[in-house]
């Protein structure tokens, strides 16, 4: 029997008892936030600062923090769509294996995820802490060191630089993070990439391993992705628009 695209991904859905979420930007623009590299994008409009340069750069910790400021209202007032949402139905149904994110947003979990099966693999923009002795700030501390004295925000308890729970470019990811993340790729059935163009290490790597031990892949992505020919199924559209669909009529059936 011929299935059209919808079925057989509805199919797929149906029949995965161990399903991996690898999601990106484009699994959040639904909710108001901005992705990073489509045009109009956050990397058009801001220059990313490598933690090196954070490090030593007086002018970049300014750049760096008057982005962050700037998105701040855009993450604060963010709430999950309909494809975060969609996710607890698998979560609910006992078949989400675990979600790998390359966001910031703390969506999944504000959705009903719980926090032991998401990775978040560039950190998170919900907290603020020291790069000195890791202890926490609030970000109401930060804000309120940096609206009154127009300078990057300090530790309360040493003095050292604060910095939001975000994974900057040359930071270290936790092993840990890491070694997770391969079981789930190992044994997953069915491994769904939503939002994200692949091009970032090491999120970027656990989709081709969980091809390579047998896994279906599917793509649901807004724009082209290249090098991605092992891909079971790519298909272009909305996250909030399709993943739901899928997941529903593979729960409950088709209307």
């Amino acid at each position: 029997m011929n299935l059209s695209s919808d079925q057989q991904i509805r199919a797929w859905f149906g029949g995965a008892k161990r399903i991996l979420m690898v999601t990106g930007a484009g699994f959040s623009t639904g909710s108001g936030i901005s992705d990073y590299r489509s045009p109009g994008g956050i990397w058009e409009r801001y220059q990313p600062v490598p933690i090196q340069k954070f490090f030593v750069s007086h002018e970049a910790r300014m750049r760096y923090w008057q982005y962050k400021v700037e998105t701040r209202e855009e993450f604060a007032g963010a709430a999950p769509n309909a494809a975060h949402r969609s996710l607890v139905e698998l979560q609910s149904d006992g078949r989400l294996l675990g979600v790998l994110t390359q966001n910031v947003d703390g969506l999944h979990q504000k959705a009903g995820i719980s926090e032991e099966r998401v990775i978040e693999f560039h950190g998170s923009n919900a907290r603020v802490g020291c790069l000195d002795c890791g202890e926490e700030a609030g970000w109401d501390h930060a804000l309120k060191q940096w609206e009154s004295e127009n300078r990057p925000p300090t530790c309360h308890a040493c003095g050292g630089w604060l910095k939001p729970r975000t994974i900057s470019f040359g930071q270290e990811i936790p092993i840990s993070w890491m070694e997770r993340a391969s079981q789930w790729a190992r044994s997953c059935d069915f491994c769904v990439v939503v939002g994200t163009s692949l091009s970032v290490a090491p999120a970027s790597e656990y989709p081709r391993l969980a091809h390579q031990m047998g896994a279906r892949v599917l793509i649901l992505n807004r724009t082209p992705i290249s090098g991605v020919q092992w891909a079971d199924r790519i298909v272009f559209g909305e996250a909030e628009e399709r993943l739901p669909r899928w997941i529903r009529d593979s729960v409950s059936g088709p209307d």
